[in-house]
């Protein structure tokens, strides 16, 4: 027999209540010479041979390993042989858990024991489990009530199993105390304290500041990001449900710096793998951060923290395959998870963004995430990120909560389904598509919220955060080496124009200041120079245009994720078929309306009307030339930049339509800019010329056009020569 698989984890261990060395010692006496008893045996008439090959591995066992857990496995086993031992196991009571809202289910015990059915009725809590011994039938109706708690009678046992959810035991042990039935030492008076706990973990749920201290990290955060952390150190497993733009990955930085929860793993979407990459260094200056692809990159398993995507996840952690060993020619082959090598690495915390992508049971990602969260038994912390936990309907938690190990805490899914989701059966099945009465959810919410689950809204922190702020997403191209010949061309084009800029300062050297000063008028007025300018406007023009195609996919998943939090979005781009194919995108799966410069002014006002009365007008997709001014769009508190211009004034200005009055939320611009391209100049440009004009939101003062186009052709240049 495998003696170590009898045995809890060290983690279960630490979570189990200590005992005093004199009575741990004297339970541990008692017991294992119980267990040399049946270990001398070999099945005769007083003890089954299954027993005594149990009791023969307990009394084995090296006396420093007894402790607790192990205690309480070999007095259920002992418990029917009281006439043979001489003494009654069941009088040495077991420990239960004191972390009974955070009670995480272990390996059931290989061995369970029968007791005497002429003995007391008891209860105790085993590896996450209540086994209520009944030694007479307690009537029809206390059964219908164990069983809507979940219970069920295992005969082979002798006793009923439910599975401990902090929602239900309160009312367990309110109805096995009532009908006698005796609890193991403390049982009932830690579940008779679980509504307090409950409700003071609700109200955590929704705090908005904290006395936790944070140290170490590279910003500042706001009062309710560090309540956040907070409630995330003590539940462990738990969603970040806050708005967008409340700073749910600084929140999962905090904690994995605070708890030293590496190595890390996050997954994401691809759109945003980048912006991890970007507030890690920007959270944890210290830590070490990679992004793993699909090529297997072995030192990046090294790493503090490992960012992969949805896609790029099955590489590293695991993949679904064809289970051959139980393959039928007339049925779908089933499959099984095979683990991948961040399965043997000692992983403490898993971090899923923009979770609702794991919604669906049956889907790939969710089923590779869900196996590898059951293979990777290091995982201490487990977060997921997420505006929108649902978009539809309860039965879309189900797969979440399983990935954060917290199903059973809501009574396992055939209890959730039957509260949540008025689960039914027919003919084709199980239906769990529906959702019970609101009374029913708004219990589903303060239960969340116990557990696992903390969200704040912008209306919430309003006074902590800044009327106006700007977020950076930065995104992959998908025509890189497109791109990349495109830039290479202009950058030996501009790199040719500097060398020849240079001649000719080095031809007028000799001259005169105000000589000089004249022949660089002259040649800045002469049909050559203005060529150029127009040919660098048109090289750069295209190479923005090549970027703003390359990064539309990404962009567009971010659109998704943004649109499924339920909020409306002002997106603003700059080139017109770039507005067209934006609209037509969301038009499949949204509404939306549009201020673009072909637009009357009826219709332009008509559409603005539009959208900020009917809430089924998610999106208003608008020219950056012709939709930023004239108009208020304070139904929005969220405006996209896909394309950025030539002048801080006209990015400022299309943020201000969400910023005005009217507007009851802090208002976010998001920046979607392309990294390795020209995105980053123009921004850095942009940036550097916001900070030496007086007047940013008027543009009065601003630098003409020619300026950033020749901070552009410098860097293009420098980049040619290089």
């Amino acid at each position: 027999m495998d003696v170590p698989s009898l045995f809890p984890s060290p983690i279960q261990l630490n979570r189990a209540v200590q005992l005093s060395p004199a009575e741990l010692r004297k339970q541990q006496e008692r017991l294992l010479e119980a267990c040399r008893k049946l270990a001398g045996t070999n099945g005769d008439c007083r003890f089954s041979a299954s027993d005594a090959e149990l009791g023969r591995a307990l009394a084995n066992t090296p006396f420093a390993r007894w402790n607790p857990a192990i205690i309480n496995t070999a007095r259920l086993m002992l418990a029917k042989y009281t006439k043979q031992l001489g003494f009654s196991p069941l009088d040495i009571p077991p420990s239960p858990s004191e972390d009974l809202i955070d009670h995480q289910v272990a390996e059931t015990p290989q061995k369970s024991a029968r007791v005497d059915r002429n003995a007391a009725g008891e209860v105790v809590l085993v590896n996450g489990e209540y086994h209520v011994y009944i030694p007479q039938y307690p009537g029809k109706e206390f059964i219908q009530k164990l069983e809507r708690m979940g219970g069920v009678f295992l005969k082979r046992k002798g006793y009923w199993r439910i599975h401990h959810n902090p929602v239900d035991a309160p009312r367990l042990a309110e109805l096995l105390s009532n009908a006698g039935i005796v609890g193991q030492p403390g049982l009932y008076e830690a579940l008779r304290r679980l509504p307090q706990r409950l409700a003071e973990r609700e109200q955590k749920s929704k705090a908005t500041n904290s006395t936790l201290v944070i140290d170490g990290i590279g910003c500042t955060p706001y009062p309710f990001q560090i309540a956040g952390v907070e409630y995330a150190l003590e539940s462990k497993r738990t969603f970040i449900c806050d708005e967008p733009g409340l700073g749910k990955t600084g929140q999962a930085l905090m904690l994995i710096h605070l708890a030293k929860a590496y190595p890390a793993i996050v997954i994401c979407p691809a759109s945003v793998v980048l912006n991890w990459l970007r507030e890690v260094n920007k959270w944890i200056p210290d830590a070490y951060a990679v992004i793993l692809h699909r090529t297997k990159y072995w030192s990046g398993m090294n790493a503090d923290i490992m960012i992969c995507t949805y896609g790029t996840f099955p590489t590293w952690g695991g993949d679904m395959v064809v289970d051959e060993s139980k393959f039928h020619r007339t049925k779908k082959p089933p499959k099984k998870f095979q683990p991948g090598p961040l399965c043997d690495k000692d992983i403490r915390c898993l971090v899923v963004d923009e979770s609702q992508a794991i919604k669906n049971r049956s889907a790939r990602r969710t089923q590779v995430v869900l196996g590898f969260t059951q293979h990777c038994k290091s995982l201490e912390y487990r977060l997921l990120l997420t505006g929108t936990p649902l978009l539809n309907r309860p039965n879309e938690l189900i797969s979440q909560l399983d990935v954060l190990g917290r199903l059973q805490d809501f009574g396992g899914y055939h209890l959730f389904t039957q509260r949540y989701c008025s689960a039914y059966r027919d003919d084709f099945g199980l239906h769990t598509d529906g959702h019970a009465s609101t009374s029913a959810l708004t219990r589903l919410n303060a239960q969340l919220r116990a557990i696992c689950f903390v969200r704040r809204e912008k209306k919430d922190v309003l006074p902590e955060l800044p009327d106006r702020r700007k977020a950076m997403v930065p995104l992959e191209i998908t025509n890189r080496k497109e791109y990349d010949a495109a830039e290479a061309d202009i950058c030996a084009w501009c790199a040719q124009k500097s060398v020849e800029d240079e001649d000719f300062i080095q031809s007028i050297a000799h001259l005169s200041g105000e000589q000089r000063v004249r022949a660089i008028a002259d040649r800045h007025n002469s049909t050559y120079w203005k060529t150029t300018q127009a040919e660098a406007l048109v090289r750069i023009g295209k190479l923005r245009h090549l970027t703003a195609h390359g990064k539309f996919d990404g962009a567009m998943e971010w659109i998704e994720n943004m649109l499924e939090s339920d909020q409306k979005l002002i997106l603003f781009a700059e080139h017109i078929d770039m507005q067209e194919r934006y609209l037509a995108a969301i038009l499949k799966n949204w509404g939306a309306t549009h201020l673009f410069g072909s637009d009357t002014p009826k219709e332009r006002q008509a559409n603005v009307d539009e959208f900020q009365t009917n809430q089924k007008c998610r999106v208003i997709v608008c020219s950056l030339d012709a939709g930023n001014s004239g108009w208020t769009g304070t139904a929005a508190s969220n405006v996209a930049l896909t394309e950025f211009g030539w002048t801080p004034a006209k990015l400022d200005q299309a943020i201000q339509r969400a910023h005005r009055i009217g507007q009851k939320d802090s208002v976010t611009g998001w920046f979607l800019f392309a990294d390795k391209t020209i995105d980053i100049d123009t921004l850095e440009i942009i940036d550097e010329k916001e900070k030496v004009t007086t007047a940013v939101t008027t543009g009065i003062a601003m630098a003409p056009t020619e300026s950033i186009l020749k901070e552009l052709m410098k860097r293009l240049a420098a980049k040619g020569r290089s």
